[in-house]
């Protein structure tokens, strides 16, 4: 095994395009394991020492701050040349694109690589298009050595596993206690800071695209809904039931709906309070209820919405939720008090989250205006933060409701309050674009 890695230099941001070689941190392999010899000893993920993988998993859980091993999703990584075709199977990203923090991929046996391949952690995309990487096992063998102005072309690929997002946004911070999930259309899974991936869609055929994701109370799992109503469960979510209740089959594309008739795509989904259960809502505001979470009525038993239904947010009680529209029109249910708004917006709510207590949550128009009811705090606004040229797409708070993230149809994803700053996919080429986000 081997292992290609590109490092960023502390005095560099990694979003920026310095010299050749000026942004490589230098050898910052664990000296434990450095020092053992070759094959001596099994890392704390799983791969051995002074192999490639294993440097490469260092740096994508102590540089790119995602908790990767070999293990990561669910089947073995193993040697470098599964590396690739692993991550298709997952819905990871992997195209001829480089970004930095990602994985340089050659699938062995050509131009002197291995037949067991090799993988690199990409640390600089210089101007002209090439890249500079740091590796272990490459040119020296079981040791650390950087090699600079490489054509992309020099590698079978690039993973992008939880890339440093060359384009717009620093690296989420490593030492945060928070993390986050970027979902695309296709159920392709992003995750960053403390969020785990349990899995995704990504490499299945869908009927119907995925259009949010949900996480479990725990923050070990989470559920994919898709607008035909069908649920995909990964890590520790149960599955309660889908639209109309047929069943699910695990990655399998054909469960939910099967084939069912809706009067209106389901577009989105919600856990109730204690996360034993959830709540869809179609675009006519016809609420459906799984597991613990109690119906208490919905649009199409009052005739009908003032605009399309964009999300359902239980309140506090569990007995109770509010359903908010396009044009900015809540309706109550059961115990949710009413809190507003209730007037048109002209730039179009596309999301909107709870408080973690449920007596309060935040709107989200399409120009990222996010406004504040109940008990949720005014933290600020994605367009007084930043110019973004593309929709906003969703928004998720923090476990202590102390600040959220906004996030764009390209990836990209702004932090407010206590929501750390940094992640995202901007600037990366995604197959889909991002529909949802969950967060803690």
């Amino acid at each position: 095994m081997t292992a290609f890695a590109l490092v960023l230099g502390s005095s560099t941001a990694p979003w920026g395009h310095p010299s050749a070689g000026g942004a490589v941190v230098g050898n910052d392999y664990p000296s434990k394991l450095a020092n053992a010899p070759k094959d001596s000893l099994v890392d704390p993920w799983s791969f051995f020492n002074r192999e490639c993988t294993s440097f490469v998993a260092s740096r994508l859980n102590q540089v790119n701050g995602v908790a990767f091993n070999d293990f990561y999703g669910g089947p073995q990584w193993g040697n470098a040349e599964n590396w690739g075709p692993t991550a298709r199977s997952l819905g990871i990203v992997v195209n001829d694109t480089p970004s930095v923090g990602s994985v340089a991929w050659d699938a062995g046996g050509v131009g002197g690589t291995p037949a067991e391949g090799h993988v690199a952690w990409v640390a600089n995309v210089e101007p002209n298009g090439t890249v500079d990487v740091e590796e272990y096992n490459y040119t020296v063998a079981g040791g650390y050595d950087v090699r600079t102005g490489l054509s992309p072309s020099t590698f079978s690929g690039f993973i992008h596993i939880h890339d440093l997002d060359t384009a717009s946004s620093p690296p989420f911070p490593a030492s945060s206690p928070n993390g986050f999930w970027l979902v695309g259309s296709d159920g392709g899974i992003f995750n960053f800071g403390r969020a785990s991936f349990y899995g995704s869609t990504g490499s299945l055929r869908l009927q119907r695209p995925v259009v949010g994701i949900t996480p479990t109370a725990t923050r070990s799992g989470y559920w994919l809904v898709a607008s035909d109503g069908g649920v995909f469960s990964f890590g520790d979510a149960g599955f309660f039931g889908s639209v109309p209740g047929i069943g699910f089959r695990p990655a399998d594309a054909s469960g939910g709906l099967g084939g069912a008739h809706l009067d209106a795509p389901v577009v989105g989904m919600v856990p109730s309070m204690d996360g034993k259960g959830y709540f869809m809502v179609a675009a006519d505001g016809g609420v459906f209820s799984f597991g613990d979470a109690t119906y208490e009525g919905s649009c199409p038993g009052l005739g009908g919405c003032f605009g399309a239904a964009v999300a359902v947010i239980p309140d506090a009680s569990g007995r109770g939720y509010w359903l908010v529209t396009q044009i900015g029109v809540v309706y109550d249910f059961g115990d949710a008090p009413f809190m507003g708004p209730s007037h048109w917006t002209p730039s179009g709510i596309v999301s909107a989250v709870r408080t973690p207590d449920g007596r309060g949550y935040w709107v989200l128009a399409k120009d990222g205006t996010v406004t504040a009811y109940g008990d949720a705090p005014a933290l600020g606004s994605a367009t007084a933060a930043a110019e973004i040229d593309d929709p906003a797409t969703a928004i998720y708070a923090t476990s202590d409701g102390g600040g959220y993230w906004v996030a764009t149809s390209s990836g990209g994803v702004y932090g407010f309050g206590d929501a750390p700053t940094g992640g995202g996919m901007r600037g990366t080429h995604l197959n889909a674009p991002i529909v949802g986000a969950a967060g803690f």
